[in-house]
């Protein structure tokens, strides 16, 4: 999909804008994160995953970004065909409940070190340049319908393969997207192969 001179302008300083907030709020996370530890302290636990500092040598595994506990149970399938077929998996999320979870769910795969599991990094380029120096995916499998800039542009610009799994266009989300639809679709053509999840989301994405 090619776009005009003014769209890619606008593209890219909605991009810095969006990276300039990120930087801005970056303190503001971190405070969230204690504050959610008061009642939850798995919140706390890890904390150096968000900011990209990992412990564990994971590399050329399939990454999978599964952001939620609903996204994650809604992928096991397509976890389980990976694993079948001698993949190693790396499971990134952004939730406490979806990181439990997995690490239940795969247990054992985690001791025989076929899969990993971590929290993604927060949406700041030399973080997620950090993340992918670090495990050196094979490929990176994005579900359902978040689209993080940051993660993707930063993802394709590495020449990481990025597929779009049960891809698909929740009617607010295509409404509200339907004033700049390429700033959408300009992320969406970074992808190498989508998979969406009817017939009714391939004809909006």
């Amino acid at each position: 999909m090619k776009f005009s001179l003014k769209k890619k302008i606008f593209a890219s300083i909605v991009f810095n804008l969006y990276q300039l907030l990120w930087y801005l709020f970056l303190p503001f996370a971190l405070l969230y994160f204690f504050y959610r530890s008061i009642k939850e302290p798995g919140y706390a636990s890890n904390l150096t995953e968000r900011l990209s500092f990992y412990r564990k040598d994971f590399k050329g595994a399939c990454w999978c970004h599964a952001v939620s506990l609903g996204e994650f149970r809604a992928a096991r399938p397509i976890f389980k065909k990976l694993l079948l077929n001698g993949e190693k998996l790396l499971i990134t999320t952004l939730t406490l409940s979806g990181k439990s979870a997995a690490q239940q769910e795969y247990r054992q795969e985690i001791k025989e070190g076929k899969v990993l599991i971590v929290y993604a990094p927060l949406e700041i380029k030399f973080m997620f340049k950090r993340f992918l120096k670090n495990f050196q995916p094979g490929c990176c499998i994005i579900l359902e319908c978040d689209l993080w800039p940051v993660m993707i542009t930063t993802t394709y610009k590495s020449q990481t393969p990025l597929i779009f799994a049960q891809a698909q266009y929740p009617e607010k989300g295509f409404i509200r997207d339907k004033k700049f639809p390429f700033l959408k679709a300009s992320l969406i053509e970074k992808f190498d192969l989508i998979l969406s999840k009817s017939e009714r989301h391939k004809k909006k994405i």
